[in-house]
Order: structure tokens, then C-alpha cells, then sequence
């Protein structure tokens, strides 16, 4: 066979291979951006199953001590590693999805320079969406379940099982779904505030508000549930309850010592005029509170002496 007709023929071989590989590429990677947006939306729409039944404050309690005593181990459960181009490629595209959706479900604070950088990336994010999804997202509520659902996306690309942190812990043992009410967050508060408490009340307010802040990350609004009020109310009743006995004066004494930061943001407090109006409604609020808890103790302490004498 002559040369010319050789090269000629190598030639075409090798453009019949390069169109095939176009096509064949095209084609995975059109069915997997159908497949990715596909599997966001469903993850946004499908309702979730029932809830198993939330742990009391006891059981919560135990499992954060079960948490913290094992924190110092806790690493990233990767897959086993895998070589190749397109292990590679689910790697990196399940990091990008799930930094992608971190950027769309956290609110920050502007004010900070730090917050300021996250809410320009955010906004960056929200325009890059819009121009390639042709919708608008403009609401928190939408922008939330989105960016959870982007981060559930990308870890099962990347798989592996997330980095159990002790909040994370928390919220996933509170069995929270899309379907709970606010009634059912505002318990699931008492019961994480309540527990925290018994595992150290030095820590507890840290823990409780990474809680409430992972809530609202998961796409549970908290804003109306008087979140600090709940926390408070569990401290009160944790005071009295360790010594039914105690005076008003030590019942403010704790509580200023272990809820001065809670404090300060109630309603009517945070905005007070002068030092002094702000340390009058303390005390008001505190007075009320110690009321209310002593006399629950002892409706539930009379109702428990019904029972047994019945």
C-alpha cells in the first residue's frame, strides 16, 4: 500500500477515535450534570421518613460524653483509596458541591471582615447558580435547603462518612426531618439545653448555641423561639432542682454566673437604655423565673407523692 494512502488511512482512524471520544464524553458528562441537578432537587423535595423518638435529656447527656471522650480520635472517614482519573474527578467534584453548599446555607455577619469575605463569596455563589440554573435565589429558606442538599450530593460523590463532630452528633441524634413542626425544634432546644447542662455548666452555653446555629444551617428557623429564654429556663430549673432550698439571692448568683452571656440577649435586655435599666430587667426576669421553677417543683413533687400514695 502506497504511503499516502497509509497516512491517509491513520488519518481517519485517528479522527473516527477523537469524534468517538467527543460523543462518548459528551454524553457522561450531560447524563451526570442531569444526574447531579436531578439528585439535588429530590434531596430538596422528596419528604423524609418518620423520626424515631428523640432521646430524653439523660440519654443526650450520655452520648455527649460518650462523643467527648472519643473527640481526640475522631478523623475523617475517607473511602479506601483509588487510583485513576475518575476517582480523581469524584473527589474534587464532591469537595467543590459541598463547599458549595456550606457557602449557600451559612448566614454570617457582615460587620466582620471574616463575614464580610463569606457573604461576598456567598453572593458570588448565588449569582453563579442563577445564571446557570436560569432561577433566583433570593430567600434564606430556599438557600438553605439547596446548600444541604448540594453537601449530601457531594459527600455520596466523594463518599466517605463526614467528620463526626460532637454537634453534628447532637443534631443528627435529635431526629429532626423536613417534615417537624416548630413546637417539635422548640423540645428538641429544651432537651439539648437541659442535657447539656448535666454534662458541664461551664460548656453548656458553647454547646447549646453550636446547636441552634447547626439548626439553622439545616434549614430549622429558630429566630421565633425564644432560644435564649429555653436555655435559661433549663438553668433555673437545673439550679432548683439540685437544692430545692435555695435563696433567691444563690439562684441569681448562678445564674449570673452560668447564663450572664444568655442573659444579656433576651428581648427587652439586649436593647436597654443604660447598665442599670439592663441589670433591673435581670433581676425581673430572674425573680419571675425563680417563681415559676419553685413552683412547678413543687406541683410535680405533690403530683409524684399522689401517684405513690395511689
Amino acid at each position: 500500500m502506497p504511503y499516502a494512502k497509509i497516512m491517509r488511512a491513520f488519518r481517519i482512524k485517528s479522527l473516527y477515535i477523537k469524534a468517538s471520544e467527543k460523543f462518548y464524553l459528551g454524553g457522561v458528562m450531560k447524563y451526570y450534570k442531569s444526574f447531579l441537578l436531578a439528585s439535588v432537587f429530590s434531596s430538596i423535595l422528596i419528604p423524609a421518613s418518620l423520626s424515631a423518638v428523640r432521646p430524653d435529656s439523660d440519654e443526650l447527656a450520655r452520648i455527649i460524653v460518650s462523643q467527648r471522650a472519643c473527640q481526640v480520635a475522631v478523623v475523617d472517614q475517607k473511602p479506601l483509596a483509588q487510583s485513576g482519573w475518575f476517582s480523581s474527578f469524584r473527589q474534587k467534584t464532591g469537595n467543590v458541591l459541598r463547599w458549595f453548599g456550606d457557602v449557600l446555607r451559612t448566614e454570617e455577619d457582615s460587620r466582620t471582615a471574616a463575614g464580610h469575605a463569606k457573604q461576598m463569596a456567598k453572593d458570588a455563589a448565588v449569582k453563579a447558580l442563577s445564571s446557570k440554573t436560569g432561577l433566583l435565589f433570593l430567600d434564606q429558606k430556599v438557600l438553605n435547603p439547596f446548600g444541604n442538599a448540594l453537601r449530601n450530593v457531594g459527600q455520596r460523590i466523594k463518599g466517605g462518612k463526614e467528620t463526626q463532630t460532637e454537634t453534628r452528633v447532637i443534631l443528627d441524634n435529635l431526629e429532626l426531618n423536613r417534615s417537624s413542626k416548630n413546637a417539635d425544634v422548640e423540645n428538641a432546644l429544651r432537651t439539648v439545653a437541659a442535657a447539656s447542662l448535666k454534662v458541664d455548666v461551664t460548656t453548656a452555653i458553647k454547646t447549646y448555641e453550636d446547636v441552634v446555629l447547626g439548626l439553622n444551617k439545616r434549614g430549622f428557623s429558630t429566630k421565633n423561639l425564644g432560644t435564649e429564654q429555653i436555655y435559661l429556663d433549663a438553668l433555673a430549673r437545673q439550679t432548683l432542682v439540685k437544692n430545692s432550698n435555695t435563696s433567691y439571692k444563690d439562684f441569681s448568683g448562678e445564674m449570673f454566673a452560668h447564663g450572664m452571656p444568655v442573659l444579656k440577649k433576651m428581648n427587652g435586655i439586649k436593647n436597654a437604655s443604660d447598665d442599670g435599666v439592663k441589670l433591673n430587667r435581670m433581676n425581673d426576669y430572674l425573680l419571675k423565673a425563680f417563681e415559676r421553677e419553685n413552683t412547678q417543683i413543687r406541683v410535680n413533687a405533690a403530683r409524684n407523692s399522689a401517684v405513690a400514695a395511689s
